[in-house]
């Protein structure tokens, strides 16, 4: 009963934040209801940024990860650091100010069959990738409140439904900074209270369980995960529209890019925090010869639901649910800006409107969160979503802007350069084995080769005309 009460006391917060901003009538003009106006500074976009993009996988998987010592994640968040200054210094300048989403900026006079078709592509891979992140949140209340799986996801999409129909981008942005304040403290509170759970201190805890975690860093994985995060980075937080919404909101330019470098930093900052957990759970197993053998996505869910007292495993359910909303939030309304500016190039949308089609996609969601109950390892599963469509954006987006002369951007040489990097994907991933942060790296490449051997086709027509 405690527990139920913790949350409900949350949902009530975020009641309130939602009444203190809510408006009437009909929807504003479509660029209030998806950019907030432009009227943000580069800290609270910079917390919205990385609470985007945390999600319940990452809370409890990343302490899954620093138990079995595998520090090499590390390496990415180094080469997110790199790309997001790469994103400041160089691409923010393409975007900011123009439109209203990326995909309307790169198009925004021709092509709009390839537009449409990139729009789709995105929306149907965002949701994949989402729908398991929003699985791996419903899993632990389900868990701790002894519910049905369906009755907690459709808890957790109620709630993020309600505040994100009747609030906007806005409210998005200030819950996502609430919820990045919870999971943070959330975190903390492990690191003070599973040494106290072992008799041990923090330092004593740590040596036992992470004293050889840079011993046992391979270099060829590091290098990978080095560049392999650059890329998928780069993809992610410029080539997509649910970053770019948050580049396309800052007061200025130069608000922007402080949001995009700081939220690098801060992303770091909370992926380490996360990570060491697992070496202080590491070092609680050798002291108390616990043997976890759950699969790796339920090994902190399993030591919250049967270590942490009452009130610290409801604010770490609290703290799950805060991610998992945040995810969702911005995935609602970045999908909805892409449906109605992009595909159905509104200005303005009725309230009726955009309560059908985010119920639409809550029903996708749904469905793929069902799906990926069979995979035996949610994170990577949803990192892997994510990668097989991320090249393509950015090899498409970079090339519209930098070097739109050199190459195609008709539907058909974009279709086929589509499929052949997922059919490159495929390869790497199912059959050759190799690691999903390959997919990122290469498809770029592939895409922009096949680019530009159709726009020389094009050229050499022309010319024999």
């Amino acid at each position: 009963m405690n527990e139920m009460l913790y949350v409900f006391s949350y949902l009530a917060l975020l009641a309130v934040l939602l009444f203190w901003e809510k408006r009437g009538g009909l929807r504003n003009i479509v660029k209030s209801e998806f950019l907030g106006e432009r009227g943000f500074s580069f800290l609270p976009l910079s917390l919205s940024i990385v609470a985007t993009e945390v999600s319940a996988l990452t809370l409890l998987s990343l302490p899954s990860l620093g138990l079995g010592q595998q520090y090499s994640i590390v390496s990415m968040y180094l080469g997110a650091v790199g790309a997001r200054i790469f994103i400041a210094l160089f691409l923010v300048k393409h975007i900011y100010g123009k439109e209203l989403s990326i995909f309307k900026t790169a198009f925004a006079h021709d092509n709009e069959h390839s537009k449409k078709a990139l729009v789709i592509l995105f929306a149907v891979f965002k949701i994949f990738s989402v729908g398991v992140k929003l699985l791996a949140g419903a899993l632990l209340l389900s868990q701790l409140w002894e519910i049905s799986l369906f009755s907690s996801l459709a808890l957790i999409l109620l709630a993020t439904f309600a505040y994100t129909q009747l609030g906007g981008f806005r409210t998005v942005v200030k819950t996502d900074v609430l919820q990045f304040f919870i999971f943070v403290i959330a975190g903390i509170l492990a690191h003070f209270y599973i040494p106290h759970l072992s008799g041990r201190s923090w330092t004593s805890l740590w040596q036992l369980g992470g004293s050889d975690i840079w011993g046992n860093l391979n270099s060829v994985d590091f290098t990978l995960g080095l560049i392999g995060g650059f890329f998928f980075d780069l993809s992610t937080h410029w080539a997509d529209q649910d970053m770019a919404q948050r580049i396309f909101a800052g007061t200025s330019r130069k608000e922007s890019q402080k949001a995009i470098v700081v939220s690098a930093f801060i992303s770091l900052g909370v992926g380490l925090l996360f990570l060491s957990i697992g070496s202080l759970l590491a070092g609680f197993a050798q002291l108390m010869q616990q043997n976890f053998s759950q699969s790796p996505d339920r090994v902190f869910m399993f030591f919250i639901a049967e270590f942490f007292p009452a009130w610290l495993s409801s604010f770490f359910l609290i703290a799950i649910m805060a991610a998992t909303m945040s995810t969702i939030d911005s995935t609602l309304n970045a999908l909805n800006s892409c449906i109605w500016i992009d595909l159905l190039n509104k200005v303005r949308v009725s309230r009726f409107r955009m309560f059908v089609t985010s119920f639409l996609l809550l029903l996708f969601l749904l469905i793929v969160a069902f799906w990926a109950q069979s995979s035996n390892s949610l994170y990577l599963l949803g990192l892997q979503t994510a990668s097989w469509v991320s090249g393509i954006l950015l090899a498409i987006f970079v090339a519209a802007f930098e070097w739109r002369s050199i190459f195609s951007f008709e539907l058909y040489p974009i279709v086929i350069s589509s499929a052949l990097s997922f059919g490159f994907c495929f390869w790497s991933q199912l059959i050759a084995k190799n690691s999903w942060l390959l997919n990122p790296v290469v498809s770029p490449f592939i895409v922009l080769l096949v680019l530009f051997l159709f726009k020389r086709r094009e050229i050499g027509r022309q010319k024999d005309c």
